[in-house]
């Protein structure tokens, strides 16, 4: 099936962007995807806010490049020409591996016939280090806006502020793009663009897909690759499970 789709290799410019070129036309003589090259500089090269306050410390461990990458995924990857116009957008990290099974079917297709609006293969939390008050902040924004009544999570009403924040395992997922580009899916965005945190203390693209999708979608419109395909992220990921306690290590 992968080869009935473009396959888009986001990249970041410069000598490494020019030598990746003519590499992407030998896989795709080779394997006859369709396969081309962005170059994502402009989107991916967010400015921090100025008012963000980074811990020097974890900066050794995900420095500016990650939260950049975590802030991309999260949001500007949907600001792209290139993916706005899609139906689905199927993301695959350059550090994971996706093997089909026998019998293995076609994610869009599946997508497409259960109407699903998120595609994942795994869930997980995020380390409370890089997720102060991600939770809070969520309950918060579910108590404004409000949250949907089917929604498949329920914000605890007093999160504490260093609990562990349940994610997506991101590094592969499928999203419906139309449905990420709504109105109020924007508007969380930027909500959580100014808080400054993605920077400041690392809140990653997953905790945050997870927020976004807890507000506004119900368990109905999820899908769980987990046991469709073989895939693989530091070690194999299968686990469909949405139900987590929430308490402070």
């Amino acid at each position: 099936w992968a080869r009935r789709y473009d396959v888009i290799v986001f990249h970041e410019g410069g000598a490494a962007g020019d030598a990746l070129r003519p590499r992407l036309e030998a896989l795709g003589n080779r394997t006859r995807l369709r396969v081309r090259a962005r170059d994502v500089s402009d989107v991916f090269a967010t400015h921090a806010p100025a008012t963000t306050d980074w811990p020097r410390r974890q900066l050794r461990t995900f420095g500016i490049g990650y939260r950049r990458m975590c802030r991309f995924w999260f949001s500007g990857v949907f600001e792209l020409a290139d993916v706005r116009n899609l139906t689905y957008l199927l993301r695959l990290d350059t550090d994971s591996e996706l093997r089909c099974r026998p019998g293995s079917r076609d994610p869009f297709a599946l997508m497409a016939q259960q109407r699903a609006v998120y595609g994942y293969v795994a869930v997980k939390t995020d380390h409370p280090m890089v997720a102060k008050n991600l939770t809070a902040f969520g309950a918060a924004y579910a108590r404004r806006v409000p949250q949907i009544e089917d929604a498949f999570y329920r914000f605890p009403p007093r999160p504490p502020p260093n609990c562990p924040a349940p994610m997506f395992y991101t590094n592969f997922e499928v999203m419906d793009v139309a449905w990420f580009q709504q109105p109020r899916a924007a508007a969380f965005a930027r909500a959580v663009d100014a808080t400054g945190q993605i920077f400041g203390n690392r809140w990653g693209d997953a905790p945050l897909r997870w927020l976004t999708l807890a507000l506004f979608a119900s368990r109905s419109q999820l899908l769980c690759f987990g046991g469709e395909y073989d895939y693989r992220h530091r070690g194999p990921q299968d686990h469909c499970g949405l139900s987590f306690n929430l308490t402070v290590p």
